[in-house]
Protein backbone atom coordinates (compact mmCIF):
# COMPACT_ATOMS: atom_id res chain seq x y z
CA UNK A 1 0.00 0.00 0.00
CA UNK A 2 1.35 3.33 -1.08
CA UNK A 3 2.05 5.76 1.23
CA UNK A 4 1.64 3.54 4.39
CA UNK A 5 3.90 3.24 7.50
CA UNK A 6 4.61 1.39 10.28
CA UNK A 7 3.87 2.72 13.71
CA UNK A 8 8.11 1.46 14.71
CA UNK A 9 10.37 -0.65 12.99
CA UNK A 10 10.12 -4.37 13.00
CA UNK A 11 12.37 -7.15 11.94
CA UNK A 12 11.84 -9.86 9.24
CA UNK A 13 10.82 -13.35 10.81
CA UNK A 14 11.42 -16.53 9.38
CA UNK A 15 8.28 -18.39 8.08
CA UNK A 16 10.00 -22.09 7.27
CA UNK A 17 8.16 -24.98 8.67
CA UNK A 18 7.76 -25.32 11.18
CA UNK A 19 6.22 -22.10 11.69
CA UNK A 20 2.12 -21.66 10.97
CA UNK A 21 0.68 -19.36 8.91
CA UNK A 22 -2.72 -20.37 9.84
CA UNK A 23 -1.92 -19.50 13.48
CA UNK A 24 -0.27 -15.72 12.03
CA UNK A 25 -3.90 -15.65 10.54
CA UNK A 26 -5.76 -16.38 13.49
CA UNK A 27 -3.55 -13.86 16.08
CA UNK A 28 -4.38 -10.82 13.54
CA UNK A 29 -7.89 -11.48 12.84
CA UNK A 30 -10.21 -10.56 15.42
CA UNK A 31 -12.18 -13.96 17.14
CA UNK A 32 -15.33 -11.70 17.36
CA UNK A 33 -15.02 -10.57 13.14
CA UNK A 34 -18.20 -11.12 11.59
CA UNK A 35 -16.58 -12.06 8.35
CA UNK A 36 -13.72 -14.85 7.68
CA UNK A 37 -10.56 -15.30 7.34
CA UNK A 38 -10.90 -17.57 3.99
CA UNK A 39 -9.44 -15.15 2.04
CA UNK A 40 -5.99 -14.59 3.82
CA UNK A 41 -5.64 -18.21 4.38
CA UNK A 42 -5.51 -19.36 0.85
CA UNK A 43 -3.30 -15.85 0.20
CA UNK A 44 -0.89 -17.49 2.66
CA UNK A 45 -1.37 -20.81 1.10
CA UNK A 46 -0.02 -19.24 -2.62
CA UNK A 47 3.02 -18.09 -0.60
CA UNK A 48 3.67 -21.31 0.71
CA UNK A 49 3.75 -22.33 -2.82
CA UNK A 50 5.64 -19.67 -4.38
CA UNK A 51 8.76 -20.67 -1.66
CA UNK A 52 7.93 -18.16 0.71
CA UNK A 53 10.90 -17.41 3.70
CA UNK A 54 10.37 -14.76 5.71
CA UNK A 55 7.37 -12.13 6.59
CA UNK A 56 7.76 -8.83 8.05
CA UNK A 57 4.38 -7.81 10.04
CA UNK A 58 4.03 -4.44 10.81
CA UNK A 59 1.20 -2.27 12.68
CA UNK A 60 -0.14 0.67 10.60
CA UNK A 61 -0.23 4.71 11.15
CA UNK A 62 -3.38 5.41 9.41
CA UNK A 63 -2.63 7.07 5.71
CA UNK A 64 -5.19 8.51 4.00
CA UNK A 65 -7.42 5.49 2.81
CA UNK A 66 -7.30 3.64 6.08
CA UNK A 67 -8.86 6.93 7.82
CA UNK A 68 -11.38 6.89 5.20
CA UNK A 69 -12.48 3.40 5.69
CA UNK A 70 -12.76 4.55 9.57
CA UNK A 71 -14.46 7.68 8.77
CA UNK A 72 -17.29 5.78 6.44
CA UNK A 73 -17.74 3.07 9.33
CA UNK A 74 -18.51 5.85 11.95
CA UNK A 75 -20.79 7.65 9.27
CA UNK A 76 -22.61 4.45 8.39
CA UNK A 77 -22.87 3.96 12.09
CA UNK A 78 -23.83 6.94 13.22
CA UNK A 79 -21.20 6.41 16.18
CA UNK A 80 -17.47 6.64 16.53
CA UNK A 81 -15.62 3.81 15.29
CA UNK A 82 -11.78 2.91 16.16
CA UNK A 83 -9.75 0.95 13.16
CA UNK A 84 -6.24 -0.29 13.13
CA UNK A 85 -4.33 -1.95 10.12
CA UNK A 86 -1.65 -4.83 10.01
CA UNK A 87 0.31 -4.92 7.06
CA UNK A 88 2.15 -8.49 6.25
CA UNK A 89 5.04 -8.98 3.75
CA UNK A 90 6.35 -11.99 2.27
CA UNK A 91 9.85 -12.29 0.45
CA UNK A 92 11.53 -15.36 -1.05
CA UNK A 93 14.83 -15.27 0.94
CA UNK A 94 15.94 -14.89 4.12
CA UNK A 95 18.80 -12.38 4.99
CA UNK A 96 20.78 -12.91 8.54
CA UNK A 97 21.04 -10.96 10.14
CA UNK A 98 17.22 -10.21 10.10
CA UNK A 99 17.32 -6.81 8.20
CA UNK A 100 15.28 -5.67 5.40
CA UNK A 101 17.16 -1.93 4.58
CA UNK A 102 20.42 -4.02 3.14
CA UNK A 103 19.33 -4.08 -0.80
CA UNK A 104 22.14 -6.44 -1.95
CA UNK A 105 21.06 -8.66 1.14
CA UNK A 106 17.13 -8.61 0.43
CA UNK A 107 16.71 -7.72 -3.11
CA UNK A 108 13.75 -5.81 -4.95
CA UNK A 109 13.10 -8.78 -6.88
CA UNK A 110 12.42 -11.10 -3.75
CA UNK A 111 9.56 -9.67 -2.55
CA UNK A 112 6.78 -11.66 -3.28
CA UNK A 113 3.38 -9.75 -2.11
CA UNK A 114 1.50 -8.06 0.67
CA UNK A 115 -1.72 -7.49 2.96
CA UNK A 116 -3.31 -5.01 4.61
CA UNK A 117 -5.50 -6.27 6.89
CA UNK A 118 -7.68 -4.09 8.40
CA UNK A 119 -9.95 -4.19 11.87
CA UNK A 120 -12.53 -1.92 12.80
CA UNK A 121 -14.01 -1.83 16.22
CA UNK A 122 -17.55 -1.09 16.10
CA UNK A 123 -20.74 -0.29 18.73
CA UNK A 124 -21.79 -2.87 20.67
CA UNK A 125 -18.94 -4.78 21.01
CA UNK A 126 -18.90 -5.95 17.51
CA UNK A 127 -15.21 -6.34 15.29
CA UNK A 128 -14.89 -6.31 11.30
CA UNK A 129 -11.91 -7.69 10.17
CA UNK A 130 -11.24 -7.87 6.42
CA UNK A 131 -8.37 -7.98 3.36
CA UNK A 132 -8.71 -4.50 2.53
CA UNK A 133 -5.73 -4.78 0.06
CA UNK A 134 -3.37 -7.30 -0.90
CA UNK A 135 -0.91 -7.56 -4.53
CA UNK A 136 0.88 -10.44 -5.20
CA UNK A 137 3.32 -10.88 -8.04
CA UNK A 138 2.38 -14.20 -10.64
CA UNK A 139 2.30 -16.37 -8.91
CA UNK A 140 5.79 -18.12 -9.99
CA UNK A 141 9.00 -20.03 -8.31
CA UNK A 142 12.58 -19.35 -8.84
CA UNK A 143 14.62 -22.36 -9.71
CA UNK A 144 18.53 -22.75 -9.64
CA UNK A 145 20.01 -24.92 -12.61
CA UNK A 146 23.26 -27.56 -12.06
CA UNK A 147 25.36 -24.15 -13.35
CA UNK A 148 23.63 -21.96 -10.43
CA UNK A 149 21.78 -19.88 -13.37
CA UNK A 150 17.98 -18.73 -11.41
CA UNK A 151 14.96 -19.09 -13.86
CA UNK A 152 11.74 -17.78 -13.39
CA UNK A 153 8.56 -20.36 -13.54
CA UNK A 154 5.16 -20.39 -13.76
CA UNK A 155 3.15 -22.41 -10.88
CA UNK A 156 0.60 -24.88 -12.66
CA UNK A 157 -3.06 -23.72 -12.93
CA UNK A 158 -2.08 -19.98 -12.30
CA UNK A 159 -2.51 -17.80 -15.22
CA UNK A 160 -2.72 -14.13 -14.73
CA UNK A 161 -3.93 -11.80 -17.59
CA UNK A 162 -4.23 -8.48 -15.68
CA UNK A 163 -1.06 -7.00 -13.80
CA UNK A 164 0.61 -3.66 -13.42
CA UNK A 165 3.21 -2.16 -11.03
CA UNK A 166 2.41 -1.72 -7.61
CA UNK A 167 4.48 0.62 -4.84
CA UNK A 168 4.75 -0.43 -1.54
CA UNK A 169 6.87 0.47 1.70
CA UNK A 170 8.55 -0.98 4.91
CA UNK A 171 9.44 0.78 7.78
CA UNK A 172 8.15 3.95 9.60
CA UNK A 173 8.14 7.31 7.95
CA UNK A 174 11.50 8.29 9.46
CA UNK A 175 12.66 5.53 7.94
CA UNK A 176 11.43 3.24 5.41
CA UNK A 177 12.29 1.67 2.10
CA UNK A 178 10.19 1.85 -1.04
CA UNK A 179 9.29 -1.50 -3.48
CA UNK A 180 7.92 -2.03 -6.71
CA UNK A 181 6.02 -4.84 -7.01
CA UNK A 182 4.15 -6.14 -10.24
CA UNK A 183 1.36 -8.01 -9.63
CA UNK A 184 -2.65 -8.29 -9.22
CA UNK A 185 -4.79 -6.36 -6.61
CA UNK A 186 -6.97 -7.91 -4.16
CA UNK A 187 -9.72 -6.87 -1.82
CA UNK A 188 -12.76 -8.33 0.00
CA UNK A 189 -15.54 -6.28 1.34
CA UNK A 190 -16.48 -5.49 4.89
CA UNK A 191 -20.34 -5.64 4.46
CA UNK A 192 -20.97 -2.12 6.32
CA UNK A 193 -19.58 0.06 3.87
CA UNK A 194 -18.42 -1.99 0.56
CA UNK A 195 -19.91 -4.99 -0.58
CA UNK A 196 -19.09 -7.54 -2.87
CA UNK A 197 -19.36 -5.33 -6.45
CA UNK A 198 -16.99 -2.58 -4.89
CA UNK A 199 -14.44 -5.45 -4.25
CA UNK A 200 -14.82 -6.58 -8.02
CA UNK A 201 -14.46 -3.29 -9.02
CA UNK A 202 -11.41 -2.65 -7.26
CA UNK A 203 -9.82 -5.93 -8.27
CA UNK A 204 -10.73 -5.30 -12.23
CA UNK A 205 -9.57 -1.99 -12.28
CA UNK A 206 -6.72 -1.37 -9.87
CA UNK A 207 -4.86 -4.62 -11.71
CA UNK A 208 -5.33 -3.31 -15.54
CA UNK A 209 -2.27 -1.79 -16.97
CA UNK A 210 -5.03 -0.33 -19.27
CA UNK A 211 -6.03 2.15 -16.47
CA UNK A 212 -4.72 5.68 -16.07
CA UNK A 213 -6.45 6.45 -13.18
CA UNK A 214 -5.59 6.61 -9.78
CA UNK A 215 -5.95 4.16 -7.73
CA UNK A 216 -9.84 2.91 -7.09
CA UNK A 217 -10.52 2.94 -3.35
CA UNK A 218 -13.80 2.32 -1.90
CA UNK A 219 -14.31 5.97 -0.61
CA UNK A 220 -14.10 6.77 -4.17
CA UNK A 221 -16.81 4.41 -5.57
CA UNK A 222 -19.18 5.36 -2.89
CA UNK A 223 -18.73 9.02 -4.02
CA UNK A 224 -19.43 8.40 -7.62
CA UNK A 225 -22.33 7.09 -6.85
CA UNK A 226 -23.77 9.15 -4.62
CA UNK A 227 -23.56 6.35 -1.28
CA UNK A 228 -23.01 9.08 2.05
CA UNK A 229 -24.88 7.01 4.61
CA UNK A 230 -27.44 10.15 5.18
CA UNK A 231 -30.31 7.99 4.77
CA UNK A 232 -30.59 3.67 3.78
CA UNK A 233 -31.68 4.54 0.38
CA UNK A 234 -27.82 5.58 0.28
CA UNK A 235 -26.67 2.74 2.70
CA UNK A 236 -24.78 -0.04 1.46
CA UNK A 237 -24.35 -3.75 3.45
CA UNK A 238 -25.86 -4.47 6.89
CA UNK A 239 -26.12 -3.44 10.32
CA UNK A 240 -29.06 -5.45 12.53
CA UNK A 241 -30.89 -2.12 13.19
CA UNK A 242 -30.65 -1.33 9.47
CA UNK A 243 -34.31 -0.60 8.48
CA UNK A 244 -36.48 -2.63 5.52
CA UNK A 245 -35.60 -0.50 2.58
CA UNK A 246 -32.11 -0.71 3.39
CA UNK A 247 -30.20 -0.30 0.28
CA UNK A 248 -27.74 -3.88 -0.03
CA UNK A 249 -25.65 -3.90 -2.94
CA UNK A 250 -25.04 -2.51 -6.06
CA UNK A 251 -26.47 -3.44 -9.58
CA UNK A 252 -25.30 -3.65 -12.87
CA UNK A 253 -25.76 0.18 -13.95
CA UNK A 254 -24.04 1.32 -10.89
CA UNK A 255 -20.92 -1.23 -11.39
CA UNK A 256 -21.00 0.23 -15.81
CA UNK A 257 -21.26 3.75 -13.88
CA UNK A 258 -18.26 3.62 -12.37
CA UNK A 259 -16.43 2.55 -14.95
CA UNK A 260 -17.71 4.94 -17.26
CA UNK A 261 -16.77 8.28 -14.66
CA UNK A 262 -13.58 6.76 -14.83
CA UNK A 263 -13.27 7.00 -18.66
CA UNK A 264 -13.33 3.48 -19.37
CA UNK A 265 -16.64 1.66 -21.51
CA UNK A 266 -18.16 -1.43 -20.95
CA UNK A 267 -19.96 -4.44 -22.81
CA UNK A 268 -22.43 -6.72 -20.90
CA UNK A 269 -24.92 -9.46 -21.35
CA UNK A 270 -27.39 -11.59 -19.63
CA UNK A 271 -26.77 -14.67 -19.78
CA UNK A 272 -30.12 -16.32 -18.39
CA UNK A 273 -32.41 -13.92 -20.25
CA UNK A 274 -30.35 -15.41 -23.55
CA UNK A 275 -29.58 -18.63 -23.25
CA UNK A 276 -27.91 -19.00 -26.85
CA UNK A 277 -25.13 -17.06 -25.45
CA UNK A 278 -22.14 -19.66 -23.11
CA UNK A 279 -20.78 -17.62 -20.83
CA UNK A 280 -17.47 -18.70 -20.83
CA UNK A 281 -17.21 -18.20 -24.58
CA UNK A 282 -18.44 -14.67 -24.42
CA UNK A 283 -15.84 -13.73 -21.69
CA UNK A 284 -13.20 -15.65 -22.60
CA UNK A 285 -11.86 -13.31 -25.76
CA UNK A 286 -12.07 -10.48 -23.13
CA UNK A 287 -9.64 -12.29 -20.94
CA UNK A 288 -7.28 -13.16 -23.36
CA UNK A 289 -7.37 -9.35 -24.40
CA UNK A 290 -6.05 -8.61 -21.16
CA UNK A 291 -9.58 -7.12 -20.46
CA UNK A 292 -10.92 -6.68 -16.86
CA UNK A 293 -13.93 -8.92 -16.37
CA UNK A 294 -16.85 -8.95 -13.92
CA UNK A 295 -18.90 -12.08 -13.64
CA UNK A 296 -22.52 -11.65 -11.64
CA UNK A 297 -23.94 -14.39 -10.28
CA UNK A 298 -27.82 -15.21 -8.72
CA UNK A 299 -28.85 -17.92 -7.00
CA UNK A 300 -30.85 -18.98 -3.83
CA UNK A 301 -29.30 -19.66 -0.16
CA UNK A 302 -29.97 -22.02 2.30
CA UNK A 303 -33.49 -20.19 3.22
CA UNK A 304 -34.50 -20.43 -0.52
CA UNK A 305 -34.12 -16.46 -0.84
CA UNK A 306 -32.09 -15.00 -3.80
CA UNK A 307 -28.64 -13.50 -3.34
CA UNK A 308 -26.90 -11.90 -5.86
CA UNK A 309 -22.75 -11.76 -5.72
CA UNK A 310 -20.11 -10.25 -8.61
CA UNK A 311 -16.55 -11.36 -8.62
CA UNK A 312 -13.33 -10.69 -10.77
CA UNK A 313 -12.62 -13.31 -13.05
CA UNK A 314 -9.20 -14.49 -13.67
CA UNK A 315 -9.22 -17.48 -15.80
CA UNK A 316 -7.12 -20.26 -18.01
CA UNK A 317 -4.70 -18.99 -20.73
Amino acid sequence: MKDAFAKEQKLLESCQVPFSFYQLVEDIWHPKSNIGSDPMNRLCTLMRKMKVKSFIREELELNEELLEEQDMAAERCKQKVNLTATRLTFFRSLPSPLKWNDPDKLLDDHLLGYAVIATLELPGDKYTTYLLESVVRPPSIWVRDTEDRISIEPITNYYVHNRRNFETHIGTKEKSRTFTLPGSFFAQQNNLTHVCAHAALRMAINSSDTVTSEKLTNRKINEILGIDFSSPEKYVGHIDSDPPRTKRGLGQQELEDVVSQLGGRTISADFVQDTSVEYDQFIYPFVESACPVILGIEGRDSRNEIINHVTRCVTLK
